[in-house]
């Protein structure tokens, strides 16, 4: 077949020339008109109605540039004259080629549709992973094959072969699934732990293909897991989308293909309490010897029974770093860096030597987070590490993981103050997928609202654009029926095929070609969760203008005791201000949340309360605390008998438990749902006083920032125990700091806080290496 006389590449070079010789700005046209044009003007020089030119050129460059009705004929004048000398240096057309066969092509492309699917790795079949990759470059280069001819059909053949070989290879792997198994795909990047170059020097993970269920719910398909050696990620996403499903799986061995030799180490609970000391259990001397020592046995068996010289040298080189491993068990420099651990995370000398059955939940977390601290895993999931953290021990946990070589973190968390200041990396899992995006949340966050508000600019003109160029298509087929002379089908198809060009771009940023990738997917734009918004009730001010609530010398220590947990506090509580309780844990927080609520009375000193002023307390497990089996409906009515149903739904509205999630058992709703419910029982009688004691702990981060939204809003006064700093900096203008039996007025903002705690704190800057 000869040459054509115009392709798109010379065409789209023409409307430039054309454009410029009018002074016109060509920068003002984008791609997918030029696009357009040049279609066009190929489809016009190929039906041979060049003298319509005018009509099919002129009206587009009238609506997308400023041109006047002169420079439109110049162009169209030019556009002609070049398509002119274009065809005399072709010659003339040949009409008598035969299209060429493409049925080979197309079978070998339609089977090689799922090849990434497929990939084999090379250690497994260096020949199919040649030909699978064969079948893989010819599934992208499949236009070039449609204009040769097609391929030879020998190499199809084979190629088809070698992909149904692999596919049936894949689909035949001897696996053991259960409930809770992760079915992946091996990336072409992934190989065998076998491999003796690969093993202890490469520390990424590459999966692709990760399916994951719980129960009949599906909460990840076909997505891609990605971690990078040294990289800290922060993983988001709303409250019930798996995220500490997927870190727990990991950590159990149970997704497929991820690589066994990274240790994997998971703290998202609490340790169990013993007789054993904080210390002991830290060290863990005995279950981490009992460990090795399983491992030296398995080694020694294989050295002694296999026949393959590499798996034996592995054996070895691995056996070597195990005696190491094993001489280090009591080293005395491994309690040197367990006692620095302890002291980070402000246990005392007496709390390290206490058993661990006599802690709270919260320093039983901090042993957990110790014990992660100190084995140094390649891999480390935190789930919620600074639930039961005070502020100042948060901060330490901040610089400890900053300190860290060659360790992969991936953080759960619904700080984000805290995942800025750690994380180098953010996931989002959403619908199913995990999406990967560099820097912290702050700037995940920035990305995403520029994204969004450049691609609805571009899908804002792009949509004028396609509604101009429909109108054009329908003028010209009533034309067409009325058999108007000049009008070409064939122009009105190339109109179509151009609107069918207009959408999301390829991913390799190359033309879109609609014989070859189908018609665009319209143009994407990363959609946001909806906000969750809440408010509370309006209050009944004090008429007069007096502190609603007063502590004067107020003193209190609990039976049993000889020293005070409090002395001497003197406070007040005012309309409008927003108040934050900070200190370490055992400090005497909790008991100054009791005196004010009336919970607790004061051995010496008075509490007073303004006249008909109500307190309504949000405690730390109140959520824990909500019947199981009723609704939230049946519960608040249960409370409050005499509140008509109407305005239980509508009470229960405005805390954001709405539709269903009102007539479902409370036991359904997810941890951010039912601290909801809580909060809408806490403030039903409308308390002019609210005290928070540490509200976010079951919260995520649409909740929190709906929740700083509506507290912002009260008009009453508000005290907050937390160690949550986004919602401490963005509500409290009031801050009292518990320390020593005394409670201090901070004279100062939060950030001024923070800036005096990291200095108090000033850790030793020791090297840790993973």
């Amino acid at each position: 077949m000869a040459a054509r006389s115009l392709n798109n590449e010379i065409a789209s070079t023409y409307i430039d020339d054309a454009l410029r010789g009018v002074e016109a700005d060509v920068t003002d046209l984008d791609d997918d008109m030029k696009m357009y044009l040049a279609d066009s003007l190929v489809d016009t020089v190929d039906s041979g109605d060049v003298a319509n030119l005018g009509d099919v050129v002129g009206a587009v460059l009238q609506a997308c540039l400023p041109l006047t009705d002169d420079q439109i004929a110049q162009v169209c004048e030019c556009l002609c004259e070049k398509i002119k000398i274009c065809e005399a240096a072709a010659g003339p057309k040949d009409t008598t080629g035969t299209t060429p066969s493409l049925a080979a092509p197309i079978t070998v492309e339609d089977v090689a549709e799922n090849i990434p699917d497929m990939i084999p790795t090379p250690a497994d079949d260096e020949e199919e992973f040649l030909f699978a990759e064969k079948a893989k470059k010819q599934h992208s280069k499949s236009k070039a094959g449609r204009e040769k001819g097609g391929a030879q059909s020998g190499d199809a053949e084979k190629e088809e072969s070698a992909v149904k070989k692999i596919q049936k290879k894949f689909h035949e792997e001897d696996v053991e699934y259960s409930d809770e198994y992760v079915r992946t795909q091996a990336s072409m990047f992934w190989r065998d732990r076998k491999d003796p170059t690969f093993f202890g020097e490469k520390r990424d993970v590459d999966l692709t293909g990760l399916t994951m269920f719980a129960g009949d719910k599906e909460l990840l398909a076909n997505a891609n897991l990605r971690l990078h050696c040294g990289h800290r990620y922060g993983l988001v996403g709303r409250n019930g989308v798996g995220k500490s499903t997927l870190l727990q799986r990991i950590a159990a061995g149970k997704v497929q293909r991820f690589p066994d030799y990274l240790g994997v180490l998971y703290v998202g609970q609490e340790v169990i309490g013993d007789d054993r000391t904080v210390l002991e259990r830290v060290l863990d001397v005995e279950s981490r010897r009992r460990k090795l020592e399983q491992e030296e046995e398995a080694l020694l068996e294989v050295i002694t029974a296999t026949e393959d010289e590499s798996e034996r040298a592995e054996a070895d080189a691995r056996l070597v770093d195990l005696y190491e491993e094993l001489e280090q068990v009591d080293d005395p420099k491994e309690v040197g860096r367990a006692h620095r651990i302890l002291d980070g995370l402000l246990f005392t000398a007496e709390m390290k030597e206490a058993p661990t059955k006599s802690l709270s939940g919260g320093w039983r977390m901090r042993v957990a987070l110790a014990q992660a601290l100190l084995e140094e895993p390649a891999i480390l999931f935190l789930d919620e590490p600074t639930n039961h953290l005070d502020l100042e021990a948060v901060l330490w946990l901040e610089w400890y993981l900053n300190s860290l070589e060659n360790v992969t973190v991936v953080c759960v968390s619904h700080d984000p103050v805290f995942l800025d200041n750690v994380t180098t990396d953010t996931i989002l899992m959403r619908k199913g997928t995990l999406e990967y995006y560099p820097g912290n949340y702050s700037e995940f966050q920035e990305w995403k609202q520029n994204i969004q508000q450049r691609q609805s600019n571009f899908l804002d003109k792009q949509s004028r654009q396609i509604a101009h160029m429909q109108k054009t298509i329908a003028n010209m087929r009533k034309k067409a029926k009325e058999n108007v002379e000049g009008t070409s089908m064939k122009t009105i198809r190339s109109r179509v095929k151009a609107i069918n060009r207009m959408g999301q771009p390829r991913d390799d940023g190359k033309r879109w070609r609609l014989t070859y990738d189908c018609p665009r997917p319209p143009l994407w734009i990363p959609d946001s969760d909806p906000a969750i918004r809440f408010s509370f009730a309006r209050i009944e001010k004090p008429k007069a203008a007096v502190s609603l609530l007063r502590m004067e010398d107020v003193s209190f220590r609990y039976e049993g005791m000889d020293t005070d947990v409090l002395s001497n506090v003197t406070m007040s509580l005012d309309m409008g201000n927003k108040f934050g309780i900070v200190g370490v844990n055992g400090s005497g927080k909790s008991t100054l949340v009791g005196l004010l609520s009336g919970s607790l009375r004061p051995q010496r000193g008075k509490v007073e309360l303004a006249h008909n002023v109500k307190v309504g307390v949000f405690a730390q497990h109140v959520v824990d605390d909500l019947p199981k089996d009723q609704t939230p409906i049946d519960h608040v009515r249960e409370l409050f008998p005499n509140e008509s149903g109407a305005e239980v739904r509508r009470r229960l509205g405005a805390l954001g438990v709405t539709g269903d999630m009102a007539t479902r058992p409370i036991e359904t709703l997810s941890g951010g749902q039912k601290a909801r419910v809580a909060m809408a029982v806490m403030t039903w009688e409308k308390p002019q006083i609210m005290i928070l004691d540490e509200p976010t702990n079951h919260l995520d981060f649409s909740t929190i920032e709906a929740l700083v939204d509506a507290v912002g809003s009260f008009e009453g006064a508000v005290v907050i125990v937390s160690h949550h700093q986004y919602l401490l900096s963005h509500t409290c203008n009031v801050l009292f700091h518990v320390e020593g039996g005394h409670v201090k007025r901070f004279d100062g903002d939060f950030y001024e806080y923070i800036d005096e705690l990291r200095a108090r704190i000033n850790p030793p800057r020791v090297k840790v290496q993973g």
